[in-house]
């Protein structure tokens, strides 16, 4: 678990190195592949900026594909953001969109 977390570009010295072991912990490798595909076919990410996600919010990889793809849409088709904004700031995937994201884009 920790050498997947590792490959995944999270430090071990950095603060989110617990939360990409735990992240990691009940999957299997090919299910992290997988998800790492979906991210960057999703997100059009390179595999740096998949990394760079990664390692800033490791709780990506626990999330659902359909949860995935309601961000991709809202922020790159309707915000209009570049992925590679959402890639460096990956935080913006976890929140809710109806109580976070669409109140806050109607202004």
């Amino acid at each position: 678990m920790v050498s997947c977390a590792e490959s995944l570009g999270v430090p071990r010295g950095s603060r989110m190195f617990r939360h990409a072991v735990s992240a990691v912990a009940y999957l299997s490798e090919e299910k992290i592949a997988a998800k790492v595909g979906y991210l960057k076919k999703t997100f059009r990410w390179s595999d740096a900026e998949v990394s760079i996600a990664v390692s800033k919010h490791p709780i990506l990889l626990t999330r659902s594909k359909d949860f995935l793809r309601s961000r991709s849409e809202f922020l790159i088709s309707e915000v209009e953001l570049e992925p590679a904004y959402i890639a460096h700031r990956p935080v913006l995937l976890s929140y809710r969109l109806e109580g976070r994201l669409r109140p806050r884009t109607m202004l």
